[in-house]
Order: structure tokens, then C-alpha cells, then sequence
């Protein structure tokens, strides 16, 4: 069971997997912050018919874990009528609220689709430390770069070197103290 995390949040994301297992009669999600144990995290039951499921309830700028588990009659006996569990995979909330940029006020980035070398463009609102980060579509950081920008009234703009990347989407955060900016940049 491939998990796939899609419009991550600071408080929700949406959980997508392909059943391979044709025999569930349902599939228990587990998911919980990574530091705690996984015995104790949360357990939700779904039809074998829902293959998404957004979680929400999570708190801003933590690291979840989520596997999914298939419950069934033709699996092993040994597992109590369950499957093995699906390989964790790991996402973090936006550290602060999360805004979907709809200004270049904030910050611009071209090019964008790329061959993985782009500039950022800061606007007047940027001053501050600011961290990037570059997500892949599962909540994965994939870059991460501290900075500060002094900026006052001009525009700063920054070189980000992203080739080593596989090509694909990705989300593209900017954070300052109080705020968390996305948006989707495409690695050719």
C-alpha cells in the first residue's frame, strides 16, 4: 500500500493509498506524531472502498508518521486477520499558517517549470530570518536553506540550485517568524 500525502496543511492532510489487497474488508489508519510511540497513536477504521482520508487535528510544525494496515479474512492468521503494516511514511506541518500565495508581494519564483535552477524573489513583506523549504508531494523536505533578508523597501532576490532533485512537483515554503507561504514549482 502506497501512501501518498496530498494538500498538507499546518493542520490537515490528505491521506491517498492504492489497495493491494483485494480481500480488505477495511483498512486501519494509523498516524501520530513521530516522537511518540506507535503503539499509541491514532487508529481509524475505513471501508475497503475509501482509499483517502484527511486527517486533521495535527498541530503546526510537527513530524507525523502514518502506515496503513489492511483488515481482512485471507490474511495471515499469524496477524490476527491483518496485513503487515505499509512502510511509514513521514510528513511535517508547516511550521506556522499556511497562506497560498495570490500576490507576488510576498515572493515570486522563475522559473517556473525548470531544470531545477530558479530565482526567488523576495518583496517588501520579507524581512526577517526566512526559511525555504522544498517538499515533495508527500510532505517529504527535500531542501531546506536559512537566511536573512534585510530586506526594507527594494526587492532581494536569491539563487536556488535544485537539479540534484528528481523531476516532479513540488511545494516551495517560505517561512518567517509568523507566517508560511507555498507554492508549486515544477523540476523538469
Amino acid at each position: 500500500r502506497a501512501i501518498a500525502i496530498h494538500n498538507l496543511s499546518s493542520t490537515t492532510a490528505q491521506l491517498t493509498w492504492s489497495a493491494q489487497n483485494s480481500n480488505a474488508q477495511c483498512f486501519i489508519i494509523t498516524y501520530g506524531d513521530i516522537q511518540t510511540p506507535e503503539q499509541l497513536w491514532n487508529q481509524i477504521l475505513v471501508p475497503s472502498t475509501v482509499q483517502s482520508y484527511q486527517v486533521t487535528g495535527l498541530e503546526t510544525g510537527r513530524t507525523y508518521g502514518v502506515r496503513i494496515i489492511a483488515n481482512c479474512t485471507a490474511c495471515s492468521p499469524r496477524l490476527g486477520q491483518r496485513s503487515a503494516p505499509s512502510e511509514l511514511v513521514t510528513f511535517t506541518t508547516p511550521g506556522a499558517k499556511l497562506s497560498e500565495l495570490n500576490s507576488e508581494s510576498v515572493f515570486h519564483v522563475y522559473p517556473n517549470p525548470s531544470n531545477g535552477y530558479y530565482w526567488l524573489s523576495l518583496g517588501e513583506s520579507s524581512e526577517g530570518i526566512l526559511q525555504i523549504q522544498v517538499l515533495d508531494l508527500k510532505g517529504k523536505v527535500m531542501y531546506k536553506e536559512t537566511f536573512s533578508s534585510t530586506n526594507s523597501s527594494l526587492n532581494d532576490s536569491y539563487f536556488l540550485n535544485l537539479s540534484a532533485l528528481p523531476s516532479g512537483v513540488y511545494i516551495l515554503l517560505l517561512q518567517n517568524s509568523n507566517t508560511a507561504y507555498s507554492i508549486k514549482i515544477t523540476k523538469e
